[in-house]
Formats: C-alpha cells, sequence, structure tokens
C-alpha cells in the first residue's frame, strides 16, 4: 500500500494487472493520471493542504471506481487505473468525466467537503488512456506507453 494515500503502490499495481487474465481476450481499460505543475504547487501549499489533498484524492478515485478494479499511486504525482472487463472503449468515456470532476473539485475545495471550490484551477490533471488488447498486451511497456501522448497532447 502507499501510506500517503491507502491505494496500492507501484508493485501491487503492476502484480494484479499481470494477473489480469489476459488469455479470456476481454478488453481491459488502463488509466494514467498525472497532476499538472503538483511540483510547484507543493512548494506553494502547506504540507498540511497537501496531505489532505492526497487522501480526498484517493478517496474519489476509490469512490469513482468499481469494486474490481484497479487504483494505485505509481509515483509521485501519477495515479493509474486498470478497469478489466470492459465492453467498448466508449464505456471509459463517463468514468474519465467523473475523476476530472471529482479531482478537480478536491483540488479547487483543499479537500474540505464543506468548502466552495475556489475559481482558481492552478491544479489541473491531465489523464490517459491505452486499451488491452488494442494498444498493447504487456504492462507495464506497451499499455503506458501508448497513454503518454495522451497525457503529453493535454497538457499542451
Amino acid at each position: 500500500m502507499d501510506p500517503l494515500t491507502s491505494l496500492l503502490n507501484r508493485r501491487e499495481c503492476i502484480r494484479r494487472i499481470e494477473a489480469y487474465d489476459k488469455d479470456r481476450g476481454e478488453m481491459g481499460a488502463l488509466i494514467l493520471i498525472d497532476i499538472d505543475n503538483f511540483k510547484s504547487i507543493m512548494i506553494q501549499t502547506a504540507i498540511f493542504s497537501v496531505t489532505r489533498f492526497w487522501w480526498t484524492s484517493a478517496a474519489a478515485l476509490r469512490l469513482a471506481f468499481r469494486r474490481n478494479d484497479i487504483t494505485a499511486r505509481i509515483g509521485g504525482d501519477e495515479f493509474i487505473a486498470f478497469m478489466p472487463h470492459i465492453h467498448v472503449h466508449g464505456d471509459v468515456v463517463p468514468k474519465l468525466e467523473t475523476i476530472l470532476y471529482s479531482l478537480s473539485r478536491c483540488a479547487k475545495t483543499g479537500g474540505k467537503e464543506e468548502t466552495a471550490p475556489e475559481p482558481d484551477d492552478a491544479v489541473t490533471f491531465s489523464i490517459g488512456v491505452s486499451f488491452y488488447p488494442d494498444h498493447g498486451k504487456d504492462f507495464p511497456p506497451s499499455l503506458k506507453r501508448q497513454t503518454q501522448p495522451c497525457i503529453m497532447q493535454t497538457k499542451r
């Protein structure tokens, strides 16, 4: 477990994704979520606020995904989710909208539920998606590599 978020850590995330029953050929979606400019935001924000942000962001991700989905913090400002057993690519779109809304709300309220969101959009998120088996059959190499162009394009 990741000590800051209580989500899976990188090692356990990889283990679980690799254990996914790939022999059945069912589609899965790998979602990479990157917090933009997080290092500069951390410098400007109190450590208490940053810790609360991690916890509320993790809680938002847990609520956004299904029980059998794999959610993890895989590095400094990167989260990953793997949605096994999806039927079509479009099944992921409503999930992406929910994730962006929930994480943006956490960022704007500083993790406080009772606080109204501030208009400042200092914290933004980039999301990339790849699909198993369409974009690759091995994780992390090919599936994660396929998400990177999406992340870079959204950062522009």
